[in-house]
C-alpha cells in the first residue's frame, strides 16, 4: 500500500505541474507516459510473464508518443483505452479482453466507496497511515490556519508573505480531476467472486454437448442453402455493375460509397447470423457438420465479396486519388476480413461465440493502436502527388501535411487560393503545444486558412 500512495501523490503533483494554467497539448501525452512507465516498472514481473499486459503496455507507449506529436482525439482514445487495460491486466493477467467492457466501469463505480475506506487499518498500511496521520495531516492543517491568520494580521503577513502567483482553487480542481483518473487506476480492485468476474466466457464448448433444437437445425440448413445461392448471384451482379458499367464523374463517388457501405453492413449481418446458428456445439451429428460446410461456403463467398469491394475501392482511388474516407473503406474491409477469418475458424474448430468476440476485441484494439501513430494526411498528399491526382479543393480537409502542401504549391507555381501558409520564426516547444507544431516549419491550417 505504501508504494500505491506514494505513486498516487507523485502522480497528482505531476498532473498539477504539467496542466496548471495550460491547455491540453504535449503535456497530456507526457503525463500519461510518465504515469504509465511507472506502472510498468511497478508491475515488471507481470510485464515479463503476461502477453496481454505486454501488448497493452507497448500500445500504451505508442499512443502516448502519438499524442505528444499530434495532440488529436484518436491518440487520446488510444491512451484512454490502454490506460485502463494496464490496470485491468495488472490486477489479473488472465482476464478476458471482452470482460474489460464491463469490469473497468465496475471498478470506477467501486472506487468511490473504496476511497472512503482509505483509513481502514490493516497490517500492510499501519506505517503509511502513521506517516499520513501523524506527520502530513498536522502540517497540512497548520498551513491552512497559518494562511487564515495571515489574512487577519498585517504583521504576520509582512513576516511570512512572499511573492507567488498561484491559484489554489485551480490546484484544487486540477487535483480533483487528476484523482478521478488516477485513483481507480492505481487502486484497481474487483471482487473475484463477482458474477461478471467468474463468468467463464470459454473459447471451447463443455465436454457434454448440448442438443440443438431440431427445427433450428433445419432452419439453418434451409437458410444457408438459400443464402449461398443468393450471394453467388449477387456476386456476379455486383462484379458486373462495378467493373463493366462506367459511372459518370458526378455520381461515381456516391455510388461507390453507397455500395461499399451496403456490402460492409451485409458482412456484419452475416457474422451475426452465424453466431446465432452456431451458438451451440456443432460436433454432435452429421447434420451439424453439413450445416457447418454450408456456412463455410457462405463465409468464403463473403470473402470474395470483400475482395471485389477492395478492388473497386482501389480502382476508385486510382481514378480519383486518395482521401480519408477511401482509407476508411480499406480499414472497414480489413476488419471485415479479420471477422470472416475468425468466423471460419469458429465453425471449423467448433468454438464458442465468446471465442469470436474475444478475437475481434483484441483485433480492434491492435488495429486502433497500429493506425494512431501514422500521419495519414502526409500519406494522402504523398500518394496523390506521386500519381498526379492532387485536388486543391481537398487541401483544407488534410491535417498534418502543411509542409508537403506548401512545397507542392510552390513547385507548381500555384496561388495560395486555399492556403496562406507562413513560415514560423523561432518555433518554441511548450507543454500546451505539440511536437508537430514544433517540427513543422509552417503554421497550422486553421491559423492561416483563407477562402477567396
Amino acid at each position: 500500500m505504501d508504494k500505491k500512495i506514494i505513486y498516487l501523490v507523485a502522480s497528482l503533483i505531476l498532473f498539477n505541474l504539467l496542466f496548471y494554467n495550460l491547455g491540453i497539448g504535449l503535456n497530456l501525452g507526457l503525463f500519461f507516459l510518465l504515469v504509465g512507465v511507472a506502472h510498468i516498472i511497478f508491475n515488471r514481473e507481470t510485464f515479463r510473464k503476461s502477453w496481454n499486459y505486454k501488448i497493452v503496455a507497448i500500445g500504451y507507449i505508442l499512443s502516448c508518443f502519438s499524442s505528444m506529436y499530434y495532440v488529436d482525439f484518436s491518440s487520446f482514445l488510444g491512451i484512454l483505452i490502454s490506460f485502463h487495460l494496464l490496470a485491468y491486466f495488472a490486477f489479473d493477467p488472465h482476464l478476458k479482453w471482452i470482460k474489460s467492457l464491463l469490469l473497468i466501469p465496475l471498478n470506477y463505480l467501486l472506487s468511490f466507496p473504496r476511497f472512503f475506506q482509505f483509513g481502514k487499518v490493516d497490517k500492510s498500511s499501519i506505517k503509511t497511515d502513521k506517516i499520513l496521520i501523524v506527520y502530513i495531516l498536522p502540517i497540512a492543517i497548520l498551513i491552512i490556519f497559518l494562511l487564515a491568520y495571515m489574512g487577519a494580521s498585517d504583521i504576520l503577513e509582512s513576516i511570512l508573505y512572499w511573492e507567488i502567483d498561484i491559484s489554489f482553487a485551480t490546484i484544487f480542481w486540477l487535483s480533483i480531476l487528476g484523482m478521478s483518473f488516477l485513483y481507480p487506476f492505481i487502486t484497481f480492485s474487483l471482487n473475484k467472486k463477482g458474477v461478471i468476474y467468474e463468468f467463464p466466457m470459454q473459447n471451447t464448448f463443455s465436454n457434454q454437448p448440448k442438443t440443438s433444437n431440431p427445427l433450428l437445425l433445419e432452419s439453418a440448413k434451409v437458410t444457408f442453402t438459400l443464402l449461398n445461392i443468393l450471394l453467388l448471384i449477387f456476386i456476379f451482379i455486383y462484379g458486373y455493375e462495378n467493373f463493366f458499367i462506367t459511372d459518370s464523374t458526378e455520381t461515381i463517388s456516391q455510388n461507390v460509397h453507397e455500395r461499399v457501405y451496403a456490402v460492409i453492413g451485409s458482412i456484419l449481418l452475416a457474422i451475426c447470423l452465424i453466431m446465432f446458428y452456431f451458438q451451440r456445439d456443432t460436433s454432435a451429428s452429421q447434420l451439424h457438420k453439413k450445416i457447418g460446410n454450408y456456412a463455410k461456403i457462405w463465409v468464403a463467398l463473403n470473402s470474395i465479396l470483400v475482395l471485389l469491394t477492395f478492388l473497386k475501392n482501389s480502382e476508385y482511388i486510382y481514378l480519383m486519388g486518395l482521401t480519408y474516407k477511401r482509407l476508411g473503406v480499406y480499414a472497414f474491409l480489413l476488419l471485415c476480413g479479420v471477422g470472416l477469418f475468425f468466423t471460419f475458424r469458429k465453425i471449423h474448430h467448433n468454438k464458442t461465440n465468446w471465442f469470436l468476440i474475444q478475437k475481434m476485441t483484441i483485433s480492434l484494439y491492435l488495429f486502433l493502436i497500429f493506425i494512431i501513430p501514422i500521419n495519414w494526411g502526409w500519406v494522402i498528399m504523398k500518394y496523390n502527388i506521386a500519381v498526379d491526382k492532387v485536388d486543391t479543393d481537398y487541401f483544407y480537409q488534410i491535417d498534418y501535411a502543411h509542409e508537403t502542401i506548401y512545397n507542392y504549391m510552390k513547385e507548381n507555381n500555384l496561388e495560395m487560393k486555399y492556403y496562406n501558409l507562413q513560415k514560423k520564426e523561432n518555433p518554441t516547444l511548450y507543454l500546451g503545444g505539440s511536437l508537430y507544431e514544433y517540427f513543422c516549419p509552417y503554421k497550422r491550417c486553421y491559423d492561416c486558412y483563407i477562402i477567396n
